[in-house]
């Protein structure tokens, strides 16, 4: 009967939906057609590894494919869909046209793939992974044109500040939704008030990318001065920003950040005196600070110091304060500037063990090197641990939601300095659409190296400004610098970038100096770029001298 075909093929999509869910592409293949069989339909699209692509190109590549219903994901890269000039076919050339009418200041060349899709059977995208960073992005309008009626239960459209409106509107069935933050604080309520993402029912996860807006523009400012000058700034600034990194190690090898040494203090065999050297790291935690302190100052220099540590009676990972202390005075040694420690030790019970980490942390104070420490994230009933025990001028560090509210392990504020996004923060570099590891940091561990790459940009911004200053700018600008490496004048300095109320006054609003410089950037020509990075230097000791 009609009711028993309709009830059947409800069951057939449920299974299939379910299949498409759970299993890889290889396993749902199987699933679904036999593991001795062969199918013409493909269960995803992908177009990464194309710059740009032609709608002819694009016709062809799709008349030779045949797909499902439902699709496990959609990924496209940046690229323009590029029109057809020449086309014989008028209403194609039409069409073409309507493909990249401009609505507002965005692009539609993605409505154009997504209808293409729609007209190829496609009723369903369970993810969208789509890299819309490139300028103009699509507008509200075309998002919502290129997805209506697909069901996206994966939400991953690359474009900084999206309003939350459109993702209700075109994935009300969103269980899991990546937002891309420029620092805007307006934007980060709005995302979360009750009108926001709380109107996606079945939402279960949201991943927070913080957006390096003016990374960027500190990157094409350089590159415009050296154009102009042959001058690369960062090599050519008075005092280079050192950043020591005390963890794990660092797997260097994969990093190209710029490294000025290192030492280990974590012996392998001490009967034949092998070490684990700094340049490999035990679990690959001090890789990922390395790289979320870079991502926010993109010219630290990196010193990287290895700690010793072993599994406890949890299974968790247990540093000694031995190992700590003699890290911590090889920081001081090396003059660093900054010292960022994504880490927490209980107080040693051996007296001389607590005694000598209370010496080395006192002394790296006493040095005027700006230090960085975690929060516990044992929630509200802990004790006060090392290193932010031993001294006052230690910026300790708390993870902060999505929402930018301190995150419920952190405990009690009156023990944390500054809150940073560390609550599923997602790892940068590309994903493919088959990658389903998990790329998320979390706790108060990554928001300390942000915050500790924060303040390393602030020092790079005044070195910047010195750069750039008259012979008798020079002077204030150097005694600025030398008050910044003081514990209580960064204090400053970080709080004069604005704070929430909600927070607190303790999650930084970034977006009002740094973002506010980027918004810039068009009213200038390019060969003053680096006129906005100075500024920030400028800006920021306001309140110091």
């Amino acid at each position: 009967s009609r009711i028993d075909e309709a009830t059947l093929k409800g069951v057939e999509r449920l299974l299939k939906l379910h299949y498409l869910r759970s299993r890889s592409y290889n396993a749902a293949m199987e699933i679904l057609y036999g593991r001795n069989t062969t199918s013409d339909y493909e269960l995803y699209f992908d177009l990464s590894g194309h710059g740009n692509i032609t709608q002819t190109g694009l016709e062809n590549l799709l008349s030779k494919l045949r797909f499902e219903d439902i699709l496990q994901y959609v990924a496209i890269p940046r690229l323009n869909v590029e029109v057809n000039m020449n086309t014989a076919n008028s209403k194609r050339s039409r069409a073409s046209g309507r493909s990249h009418k401009q609505d507002g200041e965005g692009r539609r060349d993605l409505c154009y793939i997504f209808d293409r899709l729609r007209k190829k059977g496609v009723k369903t995208i369970l993810k969208v992974i789509i890299d819309d960073s490139m300028t103009p992005a699509h507008s509200d309008e075309a998002i919502e044109d290129a997805l209506k009626f697909m069901d996206v239960e994966i939400w991953d459209w690359k474009r900084t500040d999206l309003c939350s409106e459109v993702i209700c509107r075109v994935a009300a069935k969103a269980r899991e939704v990546n937002l891309y933050w420029s620092g805007n604080n307006a934007v980060l309520r709005g995302w979360s008030e009750e009108g926001g993402l709380k109107k996606l029912g079945e939402l279960k996860t949201v991943y927070l990318h913080i957006q390096q807006e003016f990374k960027r523009l500190l990157f094409d400012a350089e590159r415009s001065y050296y154009d102009h000058g042959n001058i690369k700034v960062d090599e050519s600034i008075e005092e280079p920003i050192k950043v020591a990194l005390i963890d794990d190690g660092v797997d260097v090898k994969d990093l190209e950040f710029n490294f000025i040494g290192g030492r280990t203090f974590c012996t392998r065999d001490e009967e034949h005196n092998l070490n684990d050297p700094y340049y490999v790291s035990s679990t690959g935690h001090g890789t990922i600070m390395a790289r979320q302190i870079q991502s926010m100052c993109p010219r630290a220099q990196f010193y990287i110091l290895r700690l010793e540590d072993h599994a406890s009676e949890e299974g968790s990972r247990q540093i000694t304060a031995k190992s700590a202390a003699l890290a911590i005075r090889a920081a001081v040694r090396k003059k660093v500037h900054i010292i960022s420690m994504s880490w927490t030790i209980d107080p040693p019970e051996d007296e001389e063990e607590r005694r000598f980490l209370d010496a080395a942390i006192v002394e790296a104070a006493n040095a005027d090197i700006l230090m960085f420490c975690s929060a516990s994230d044992k929630g509200a009933k802990q004790n006060l641990t090392y290193p932010s025990k031993a001294t006052t001028k230690i910026f300790t560090i708390g993870a902060a939601t999505a929402s930018g509210a301190a995150d419920s392990w952190v405990g009690n504020l009156g023990n944390i300095n500054f809150i940073f996004p560390g609550t599923k923060v997602e790892m940068d570099g590309p994903r493919s659409g088959t990658d389903t590891s998990s790329r998320e940091v979390t706790g108060s561990s990554v928001a300390t190296a942000l915050a500790a790459g924060l303040a390393a940009l602030v020092l790079y911004c005044v070195q910047v400004r010195l750069y750039l200053a008259t012979d008798q700018e020079k002077q204030k600008a150097r005694r600025d610098f030398q008050l910044l490496k003081k514990h209580e004048h960064m204090m400053k300095a970080l709080k004069d970038i604005g704070t929430t109320e909600e927070s607190n006054h303790k999650f930084i609003e970034v977006w009002e100096v740094f973002g506010k410089k980027v918004e810039e950037k068009e009213r200038y020509d390019q060969d003053r770029w680096l006129d906005l990075i100075a500024d920030v230097g400028t800006i920021l000791c306001r309140k110091i001298g």
